[in-house]
């Protein structure tokens, strides 16, 4: 389950529990939609503290592809992902 608060925060939670907080930075229906999570709780999220992820639609041909990037990993020290 999502739940919204009113600083742009959103929380994936099983239960009770919350799994992930991530903060929306860039919401452009229906081009692109991104992201920024694995910033500890009651952080900012900002480049070196979280991970930005976007997906952005573009035409193609009589469809539309879909296009997933993330990053910050090396921001963060990580030679790899670590969630």
């Amino acid at each position: 389950m999502l739940k919204y608060t009113p600083d742009h925060e959103w929380l994936r939670a099983e239960g009770d529990e919350i799994v992930q907080q991530f903060s929306v930075v860039e919401s452009n229906p229906p081009r692109t939609f991104s992201f920024r999570w694995t910033h500890q709780p009651g952080d900012d999220p900002v480049a070196g503290n979280s991970l930005l992820v976007t997906f952005a639609l573009t035409a193609s041909g009589s469809g539309t592809t879909l296009t997933m990037t993330e990053t910050g990993f090396r921001e963060r020290g990580w030679e790899e992902a670590e969630l």
